[in-house]
């Protein structure tokens, strides 16, 4: 089951990831940077999916290699193109622990005070690594009362530093902010396709339940939007806590608008997502560094914020089919035929 839908949503946060980054927060979404806890709390619903569906039966490294073969290969062709231009501007990386600590995902795991090279990844990094070491066992047994607990103390631990939004490399412990952000939002993926699992089958198709599930839709849609323009501690955790209701109601599918959002052309802008996501970063170093925008966010004009989506997601078109796509599929051949013999 695809949940072309959400992947729209996927877009759509994606996309204000990237204005965030090229205009700067304020003049653009103000709390937008809480789209990345939308990023993790959807992971958590739909890898729980992913899971639970084939009953379990998921191997962990089964479960490593998809991970891997997902989010590797075109991290590594970010961190390659921005290497290149960081090389044609005068501006290589050193090679010191810092560069190993990006080349395998671990920026956000490790603290080094820096976002890491392609800084929006820092997500990536958190993600892979909790993926791999908490998440999957957790989803492997359902273990709710681990998901409630882990979701309760991260967040309580966030909130408790006054940081909600931003946070990532800030040190907690023996990791990072990000890290907690991490867990907390994919435990509470978890929990949403856990009563996702229970209420689906409960959905019939009729009037009802389209007018009913239509309303929810809007009404929670429209509520985050409003919050996402405030700049507020109490918002953004509002916005959090909306999330899983958001995930919720349009995993369902029975509204108006995720009937829209589910529409073959929406569903490739989401197909596109992850490498817009990844490839925004590399193209406003040189950007920048070319002279071609100024040469800090809060400088650029909006408009040129849409014109560096739209140059990104042009882009991510021919990666997704000529690299994405099949460097994805060769890892997991390669995987099936060494484990075949």
């Amino acid at each position: 089951m695809r949940f072309a839908q959400l992947d729209t949503l996927r877009f759509v946060f994606a996309s204000i990831v990237v204005l965030g980054h090229t205009s700067g927060w304020d003049k653009t979404v103000p709390s937008g940077g809480m789209s990345v806890d939308f990023f993790f709390v959807l992971s958590g619903f739909v890898l729980s999916h992913s899971i639970i569906i084939k009953e379990n039966k998921v191997l962990i490294g089964e479960f490593v290699i998809s991970r891997v073969a997902r989010l590797f290969p075109l991290y590594l062709l970010s961190l390659l193109i921005l290497f290149t231009v960081s090389y044609l501007q005068n501006n290589p990386p050193g090679i010191d622990f810092v560069f190993f600590q990006n080349i395998f995902l671990l920026q956000n795991i490790i603290p080094n005070g820096s976002l890491g090279y392609n800084w929006p990844a820092w997500s990536v990094s958190a993600e892979f690594w909790t993926n791999i070491t908490i998440f999957f066992l957790m989803i492997k047994h359902r273990n709710i009362p681990i998901a409630m607990l882990l979701c309760f103390y991260c967040y309580l631990t966030l909130l408790n530093q006054q940081i909600i939004d931003h946070a990532h490399m800030q040190k907690i412990f023996i990791t990072t902010a990000g890290s907690y952000r991490c867990v907390a939002g994919l435990s509470l993926g978890y929990l949403v396709y856990e009563t996702f699992f229970y209420i689906q089958p409960l959905l019939k198709n009729g009037k009802l339940i389209l007018t009913l599930c239509s309303l929810l839709e809007a009404v929670i849609s429209i509520t985050i939007l409003l919050l996402l323009f405030r700049d507020d501690l109490g918002s953004k955790f509002t916005v959090i806590l909306l999330f899983p209701f958001l995930i919720l109601i349009f995993a369902c599918g029975k509204g108006v608008i995720s009937i829209f959002l589910s529409l073959v052309l929406f569903k490739k802008l989401g197909d596109y997502t992850y490498c817009i996501y990844l490839i925004h970063a590399p193209l406003l170093v040189y950007l920048r560094g070319a002279k071609l925008l100024a040469q800090t966010d809060v400088m650029t004009p909006l408009i040129y914020a849409f014109q560096v989506l739209l140059i990104s997601a042009l882009i991510a078109i021919p990666v997704y089919k000529y690299f994405e796509m099949p460097s994805k599929n060769y890892i997991k051949k390669i995987s099936r035929f060494h484990n075949a013999n």
